[in-house]
């Protein structure tokens, strides 16, 4: 292991990072990552949720639709939090090196000179502009500069997201890094080789951002599933989400927490024996679970329409492009089922070389050197 110089890193969390339910997964692992090679205070800097929270966020949805301004983004709970921070940092910083913020929100560089990373995947003004494609609402603004200030002044700001470090360089006109994004892994890869050779399940992970594509997919696999012996799988909805009757080859798990034991093991069931992860959204795939499906050996089926395109390019054969359509989600299916037992292999170890360098451990390596090589 590494010899760091570094005495001290604080982490700073909007919910509970020994909790692997949190943001998907990334604080824990990254702080466990961390742990391993350096000295490591977290902190959870979250607001409990409370009646006042609900009621504040309602009547902001109900002044704006699609606002993306809620208590969570309110100058109020910016105050909340600030109070917290300020008061961690009286405490620590006098034998800390660094403070690691996975947000974009609050600027801690106004209470220490101590070197303040920024660590997140997009800033919501991002969202808007690329995803909703609007102008900023006037209940946003405020929102939206604080974010400018403190990305603009942290002394490096990460991004998990290649297009937002794009986005966000023009629009703060300062440098952004991007060291790949981290696979989500809990068990060892070689899982990902078990049962290689007879895998039934064609698998969707999201939630329900992504209903109309799982729609698109079950209406594929509705057609597809008469000439095959294949299962479909759904992890992040049920079946209460959909106007579908029992079937004895679709699958729904809801969210499983990786928190659980049990939920663990039924969702790394599903994905080692996938023959494929299929999600045909066109702005957004679920980035981590892709990364995560060709860590274990699982080729993809996406659309070639949102980042995820642009990560993987044209010339890997363990992408499967289709356009978010029933025929075109057919054909893609039928191509991968039909692969030899070799072909499919190949693809297999090809997705699984892509991205093996992409662990916790080798990104926490680069987080630190910003700090240990100045």
């Amino acid at each position: 292991m590494k010899n760091y110089n570094m005495k001290k890193i604080v982490v700073l969390t909007y919910g509970d990072s020994s909790n692997p339910a949190t943001w998907s997964n990334v604080p824990y692992l990254l702080v466990n990552s961390l742990r391993k090679k350096v000295n490591i205070k977290a902190y959870n800097i979250e607001t409990k949720q409370n009646v006042f929270t609900y009621l504040f966020s309602a009547i902001s949805i109900v002044l704006r639709r699609k606002s993306l301004y809620y208590f969570v983004r309110s100058k109020i709970n910016y105050n909340i939090v600030t109070e917290k921070i300020k008061r961690i940092i009286e405490k620590e910083d006098n034998d800390t090196d660094m403070y690691l913020l996975l947000s974009y929100d609050y600027d801690i560089t106004l209470y220490t000179k101590k070197k303040v990373v920024l660590l997140s995947d997009w800033s919501a003004e991002y969202i808007v502009h690329t995803w909703y494609n609007r102008d900023n609402y006037w209940i946003e603004k405020k929102y939206f500069e604080r974010i400018k200030n403190t990305i603009k002044n942290a002394y490096e700001v990460i991004s998990l997201v290649e297009d937002f470090k794009v986005y966000a360089e023009e629009k703060y006109k300062r440098s952004i890094k991007y060291y790949g994004m981290p696979i989500n892994a809990f068990v060892d890869s070689n899982m990902g080789m078990n049962n290689i050779d007879n895998r039934k399940y064609i698998t969707f992970i999201g939630k329900n951002s992504y209903k109309e594509s799982a729609i698109k997919i079950i209406d594929a696999f509705n057609y597809f599933k008469l000439k095959s012996d294949y299962e479909l799988h759904i992890i992040g909805m049920s079946r209460n989400d959909f106007n579908i009757e029992d079937d004895t080859k679709i699958y729904f798990h809801g969210y499983l927490d990786k928190g659980n034991e049990n939920e663990l093991e039924e969702y790394y069931n599903v994905l080692i024996n996938s023959k494929m992860l299929i999600n045909t959204n066109e702005k957004w795939a679920g980035m981590s679970s892709l990364m995560e499906a060709l860590y274990y050996y699982v080729p993809l089926v996406i659309s070639k329409n949102n980042e995820a395109s642009k990560k993987f390019g044209d010339n890997n054969s363990f992408i499967f492009y289709s356009k978010n359509e029933q025929d075109d989600i057919i054909k893609e299916i039928r191509k991968i089922c039909f692969l030899s037992k070799e072909e499919y292999r190949t693809v297999c170890f090809s997705a699984h070389s892509f991205v093996k360098g992409n662990t916790y451990d080798n990104y926490v390596d680069n987080i630190i050197n910003i700090i240990d090589n100045n």
